[in-house]
């Protein structure tokens, strides 16, 4: 989830309303209820708070974006200190 969430911004951008809303659902779908009509509502009020420059999203994003890079650094000391072949995902 934060990958998607940290990426916000990016998606918005880059991809259509639906291609967004999927991307999201695929992501965290439980977290929606297993509905695809909370994921669009979802992307829309993104796309919209980007519009306005609302600066609590962005801090969220950055946030979302520094967890995940904290997460990935963690992952990878982990894997090194595992003994045997590990699978990389």
């Amino acid at each position: 989830m934060a990958r998607i969430f940290g990426n916000s911004e990016l998606l918005a951008r880059t991809k259509t309303n639906r291609e967004f809303s999927e991307i999201l659902y695929n992501a965290i779908s439980e977290g929606l209820d297993y509905n695809r009509a909370n994921a669009d509502l979802m992307v829309n009020r993104v796309k919209l708070l980007l519009w306005i420059n609302n600066e609590e999203l962005k801090t969220s994003l950055k946030i979302a974006a520094q967890g995940l890079r904290k997460v990935r650094k963690s992952r990878k000391s982990l894997l090194l200190t595992l003994p045997g072949p590990v699978q990389q995902n």
